[in-house]
């Protein structure tokens, strides 16, 4: 119903814009519009390797997100930050999250 309301509503402004391009006047308007739609991109299961570097990924990205500059943690000292980190996180987690480089 919502597409036949739509197409007829479609088909009498492209007749209203031909039959106004067919009289003496030089006024046109010129319409147009898009539809594109997106398909799901379809992937296969991740093995087990794949899913504990999603897992770290997601760890480090959750662990590094400041929300505002009061969130940063840079004025904690080493010892502070490794009580700041739960201890649930591996130890490669946490030295990444430890490391001072960067």
């Amino acid at each position: 119903m919502l597409c036949r309301t739509l197409l007829n509503t479609e088909l009498s402004l492209c007749y209203r814009i031909y039959t106004r391009g067919l009289s003496s006047s030089s006024a046109w308007d010129v319409l147009t519009g898009v539809c594109v739609e997106r398909l799901p991109v379809v992937t296969p299961p991740l093995n087990e390797m794949q899913q504990k570097y999603k897992n770290l990924l997601s760890t480090i990205e959750i662990e590094k997100s400041l929300k505002s500059d009061h969130d940063n943690p840079t004025w904690l000292t080493r010892s502070e930050m490794q009580e700041f980190l739960p201890d649930r996180y591996n130890k490669s987690v946490r030295e990444f999250l430890l490391d001072e480089s960067f």
